[in-house]
């Protein structure tokens, strides 16, 4: 019989608290303890917390997760990682395997003066002061149990401080292989994000597993845009379908800082996306997109909300779905303006394709507005492929299938189009052309 998961959790915690005691500023072990007691506060959702009222979590209790401290990791399942690389020699290469950042498969190209990249455990320890302003002051542990029970058991992660006025043209890769060979383990990495005033950087994470167990992956990334700067960041979540996402986003700008995000959830068993943007200073803008492409008994959830804090701030959020078979989709967007935020411009669009009786998604854009002089927008569409577009092609001699995919490219394109980086933008399209080939669908070229 297993052993109930919360039972296990505290027991992992009490080991876990005496393996690092001393081991990291006293400050941050006190923030540690208060996350662990909202965890055991909060407990796991489940259908009646409004938050999460279309997701089903009873995997967390139906498999036989674990937190396994660093002795208990098999780091020698992952000999090589040629195979999760994605074209581009002068690609900036962070390694994290079951969250913990792996110095031997890592590859930095950037001189160190401009840029820190490496492991959130050696900032911690070298880098307290810096660390102490950012790390868990902006991802809230107090109402959300999953970004508590990452903050109490942070080790390692991913961190990343760029100083001021630089332009780092080659993207950073953060690549997460999990080992899932005799375990199912609990992941959580927690990455931490700081680019300097006047600096541009562009990143974008994969996610991989190693072994036929489930995995759990709870991640948490906290990013600090200070004034002037310019940051993508894009996310490719196409894994096994023994693997588990809950990953939390939190960002915070100051004036005239630009964030750029683009997910796209193509394969899991259960993806939940929260994807946070604060602005605390005016000028600020930041641009939500992603793409969502379901098939089987997949499930995604997308949760965004923008905090329009101060006045003269810009939002724009685009979300696509293409949903299959009993796949089930979720998107709650909300946008927020605060009464002093005066000449906001936000707009919101969630649009879906639904390509089964049987397929689903729950669609909640959302506006709560407290200024008067503002301009915005929300909407959500969903519904089968246009029947007089596909007719019109029909007519044309083409082929109902060829039909099908031209409408499903022009559909999905205009989100993997805003995607910059050349060389992840035709990863994500060979993804989406692979997907429809199993379907009998032929992608046209050029999407």
């Amino acid at each position: 019989m297993k052993k109930d998961l919360m039972n296990k959790i505290n027991s992992s915690f009490l080991d876990f608290s005496k393996k690092v005691n001393g081991k990291y500023p006293k400050k941050f072990n006190e923030i540690r303890k208060n996350a662990f007691k909202n965890f055991n506060s909060l407990g796991f959702p489940t259908r009646a917390d409004e938050e999460w009222k279309y997701a089903d979590t009873s995997f967390i209790h139906k498999n036989d997760f674990a937190i396994f401290l660093d002795e208990e990791i098999d780091y020698q399942a992952v000999s090589d990682i040629s195979d999760f690389l994605i074209n581009g020699n002068n690609t900036n290469i962070v390694v994290l395997i079951n969250g913990r950042f792996s110095e031997k498969f890592s590859k930095i190209n950037i001189e160190a003066e401009k840029i820190k990249i490496g492991s959130l455990t050696e900032a911690l320890n070298y880098k307290a002061a810096t660390i102490d302003k950012h790390l868990a002051r902006y991802a809230s542990f107090e109402k959300d149990p999953f970004v508590a029970l990452n903050t109490a058991f942070v080790t390692d992660g991913c961190y990343i401080r760029a100083a001021e006025g630089v332009i780092i043209e080659n993207p950073i890769h953060i690549l997460y292989i999990n080992t899932a060979i005799e375990n199912a383990p609990i992941v959580q990495p927690r990455n931490l994000i700081i680019v300097g005033e006047c600096s541009q950087l562009k990143i974008y994470e994969t996610y991989h597993t190693v072994g036929t167990k489930p995995v759990f992956q709870n991640a948490v990334t906290e990013i600090f845009l200070k004034r002037f700067a310019n940051f993508e960041h894009y996310k490719v979540q196409h894994n096994n379908s023994n693997t588990y996402y809950i990953d939390t986003t939190q960002v915070r700008q100051k004036r005239a800082s630009i964030y750029t995000s683009n997910t796209f959830s193509l394969k899991g068993s259960f993806q939940r996306n929260t994807h946070n943007a604060y602005h605390d200073d005016e000028l600020c803008q930041s641009n939500f997109y992603g793409m969502y492409y379901l098939e089987g008994t997949d499930f995604a959830d997308n949760h965004t909300l923008i905090e329009h804090a101060k006045a003269n701030c810009t939002s724009n959020e685009l979300y696509k779905g293409i949903i299959d078979d009993k796949a089930n989709a979720v998107f709650n967007g909300k946008i927020y303006v605060y009464k002093d935020a005066q000449q906001t411009s936000a707009y919101q669009s969630n649009k879906n394709i639904l390509l089964s009786n049987d397929a689903v998604i729950n669609t909640k854009p959302q506006l709560e507005i407290f200024a008067d002089d503002v301009k915005c927008s929300h909407g959500a569409t969903c519904g089968n492929l246009d029947k007089e577009q596909l007719f019109y092609l029909l007519s044309r001699g083409i082929s109902e299938e060829k039909a099908k995919s031209l409408l499903l490219n022009a559909f999905a394109s205009e989100i993997v189009e805003k995607v910059s980086i050349a060389e992840l933008r035709d990863y994500v399209k060979k993804l989406v052309c692979k997907r429809f080939e199993t379907e009998g669908i032929y992608f046209c070229e050029g999407m």
